[in-house]
């Protein structure tokens, strides 16, 4: 494998990339695969699970997609407060 060095960085072409439509998917099917595990994880089917979210945000110095999973109501709430259901999803 050859060894390569940059030696100016194209921030502007960076941004392209990490907003990019193909970065919004990775992003979301990460996102999509965490809260699917975490759902598995419910031991109550009164609850809509948990929720995804994404946008695209100013982070170490350029924009790029962020996406975030979250709690909708109590029940994901208490689930992740005693049984860290999202937090173990993660992993």
């Amino acid at each position: 494998m050859s060894k390569f060095k940059i030696t100016e960085w194209n921030h502007s072409g960076f941004e392209q990339i990490l907003c990019s439509d193909g970065a919004k998917r990775a992003c979301e099917d990460i996102a999509t695969q965490i809260k699917d595990n975490a759902d598995a994880g419910l031991t109550s089917n009164d609850t809509p699970g948990f929720a995804i979210g994404g946008k695209i945000v100013k982070a170490y110095k350029s924009n790029r997609w962020m996406y975030f999973v979250h709690t909708t109501d109590a029940a994901t709430m208490i689930a992740e407060q005693q049984d860290q259901v999202l937090s173990k999803a993660v992993n």
